[in-house]
């Protein structure tokens, strides 16, 4: 009606900084998994494929994982 399309983007376990601003040592032993994360670029493709979408044309949501993260 307004031509507003929303988006949900939706990334599994993604490379950042923030393993290396947590101290509880207890925590990152339970936090660790075998997973390469994703990288910022490849969030950052499905974003653009999102907003780029045809004007006829909305994608709602964009589940992104790493091939080998456990679901």
């Amino acid at each position: 009606r307004y031509g507003i399309r929303v988006t949900s983007i939706e990334p599994g376990a993604v490379a950042t900084e923030l393993p290396q601003a947590i101290a509880d040592e207890e925590y990152i032993a339970a936090s660790r998994f075998s997973a390469t994360p994703l990288t910022a670029e490849m969030v950052a493709e499905a974003v653009v494929y999102a907003v780029t979408a045809p004007a006829g044309a909305t994608v709602h949501e964009v589940l992104l994982m790493p091939t080998d993260q456990a679901q």
